[in-house]
């Protein structure tokens, strides 16, 4: 990769005035929330009047997607214009691979970007795409903060089978001097391993984010007269006994708390929070009036990535000796969007509402279908009359297990009603990634979890989606939900559509689309979602 770089003429990796964002660097990396929390970073440094750029990954529907600026993908024409440039001077560097080009093509993006007043970007966002040790983003000698989200088991055919494994191989991206944060993992091999690597990485320091933070209930208050300026986080008491017995008890508690649903999770988290102060001993202070701040991004869990992002966001501003704006950093988080995840759509034709999150993981998909099931249970009360159907639309790789993904969505808020769904649509996406596992069958995917056998015929000829279907009508035999499969997202819409026409009791579908986020992207090809473009233009001597 410095081989490549110094081809592109992008030498520069070490501070240099000459390009003013490859010295101020935000690296994340985890497994959930990493696009998130970048994306909320950039929110808030954009609301503080800086430029920002953005590599991240994947994309939904464009390329471009991955190469943004100031929160917006860069235009089709600074693209190719780049990609041809870089591609003459990587000419005769053959086998770069997919990931590693656009890594190096969105640096050749951002060095010469420059805006309508030939300023350049200012700071530099990298999101990691696999690890971090040997992520094609790890190539920085430095770095002003960096963190790491929430982990779970994800590519662990190269990452490790633990978390503890996976923690270490993440925490490859901590630089000496740079500020580092986390939130708390639950397991004691991650988080021992997290500590280590800051120790031996000589990181200047290592937080993790407070267990209130981490249980969804970031807030913001107001203080004295409650103006705009005077807006800080609450935090937990600051007596260091009272936050080290809680941290503490939160620690051996974690791994059972880490199984209930979200939403008896907060439930509980509410009158913990209602009764803290008596058992900690302390007074609230009557002069400061609560009020959770309204994400931009929807469920619970974006508490924990937003503050990660105001950490983040404000070690940079530091850096540049520039003052917190509070009221900046509010509605940086209150701006923030990130497309695909616990995104909502409506048809205002059709009258439809979509939720689109490309959930692929047990925590993830946990998280998502909270946020469904809370929005749908709002409307409904918001607006008692309208009858609808709430339809799963789903695909997911076949080296994931489905039948544990689907056993979390199917059985809906009370964890017992098998039928929640009125119709499941299992579809391919428009595109899928190539794989050397064997596609599993129908009596692999039931084993162990149904005494019914699969029938010898459903072993070669099924195609994935439909050996979705018939697991699902043995895992659940007395599910009243119709089970669909559609051979593309386009004429899964349409059959929804044409059931909803004939069906005069329903008038509109609570569409959830999960499981992958390439059916999300196929869903938003679908629908032609775009996004604008940055101010300004590549500039090339």
């Amino acid at each position: 990769m410095q081989h490549c770089l110094s081809l592109l003429s992008l030498t520069h990796v070490h501070p240099n005035p000459t390009t003013p964002c490859f010295n101020h660097i935000i690296h994340i990396t985890g497994t959930k929330g990493k696009g998130s929390t970048a994306a909320m970073t950039e929110s808030i440094l954009n609301q503080n009047n800086l430029h920002t750029a953005l590599f991240t990954s994947p994309h939904l529907v464009s390329p471009r997607e991955r190469i943004r600026i100031d929160g917006l993908p860069i235009s089709e024409l600074e693209f190719s214009t780049a990609f041809f440039k870089v591609q003459d001077l990587l000419s005769a560097t053959p086998n770069i691979g997919y990931f590693r080009l656009l890594t190096l093509l969105s640096l050749y993006v951002f060095a010469n970007h420059r805006f309508p007043d030939s300023k350049p970007i200012d700071v530099l966002i990298l999101e990691v795409g696999i690890g971090g040790e040997y992520d094609a983003t790890n190539l920085f000698s430095h770095s002003v903060a960096s963190c790491i989200t929430r982990l779970d088991l994800d590519h662990c055919r190269v990452l490790g089978s633990t978390l503890e494994l996976i923690a270490r191989e993440k925490s490859g991206i901590f630089r000496k001097g740079a500020k580092v944060f986390t939130v708390e993992q639950h397991d004691e091999g991650a988080m021992r391993a997290i500590k280590f690597r800051g120790k031996e990485r000589n990181v200047k320091s290592l937080e993790v984010i407070s267990p209130e933070t981490m249980l969804f209930q970031h807030q913001y208050r107001a203080t004295g007269a409650g103006t705009a300026a005077e807006i800080e986080f609450s935090t937990l008491p600051n007596r260091a006994l009272s936050f080290m017995t809680f941290s503490w008890i939160w620690s051996v508690l974690g791994r059972l708390i880490s199984i209930i649903p979200i939403s008896i999770r907060s439930s509980l988290y509410d009158k913990f929070a209602a009764n803290r102060f008596k058992l900690f001993g302390d007074a609230p202070a009557p002069a400061r009036a609560h009020a959770k701040i309204e994400l931009g991004m929807k469920g619970d869990y974006q508490y924990e990535n937003a503050a990660l992002a105001v950490k983040m966001s404000r070690v940079l501003l530091e850096s540049l000796d520039q003052e917190v704006d509070l009221e900046a950093e509010k509605m940086g988080l209150e701006r923030a969007i990130w497309p695909g995840r616990c995104q909502k759509v409506s048809d205002k034709e059709g009258g439809d509402v979509y939720y689109l999150d490309g959930a692929h993981t047990l925590k993830s998909i946990e998280v998502c279908c909270d946020w469904f099931w809370k929005d749908i249970a709002k409307s409904a009360t918001a607006s008692a009359t309208a009858t609808h159907k709430n339809v799963l639309m789903f695909n997911c790789s076949h080296e994931r297990d489905p039948i544990k993904i689907l056993h979390i969505a199917v059985n809906g808020p009370g964890g017992e009603d098998c039928s929640f769904f009125d119709d499941i649509v299992f579809t391919k996406s428009n595109s899928e990634r190539p794989s050397k596992i064997p596609v599993p069958s129908v009596a692999e995917l039931v084993e162990g979890r149904a005494r019914a056998r699969a029938p010898d015929s459903c072993k070669e000829e099924l195609t994935w989606q439909q050996t979705l279907k018939s697991a699902f009508h043995i895992i659940y035999p007395a599910s009243t939900t119709k089970v669909h499969v559609s051979g593309s997202v386009t004429s899964a819409l349409r059959f929804l559509e044409s059931n909803k026409q004939s069906n005069n009791k329903h008038k509109h579908n609570n569409i959830l689309c999960t499981g992958s986020l390439l059916l999300v992207g196929s869903f938003l090809e679908e629908i032609n979602w775009t996004e604008d473009n940055p101010r300004g233009h590549l500039y090339l001597l």
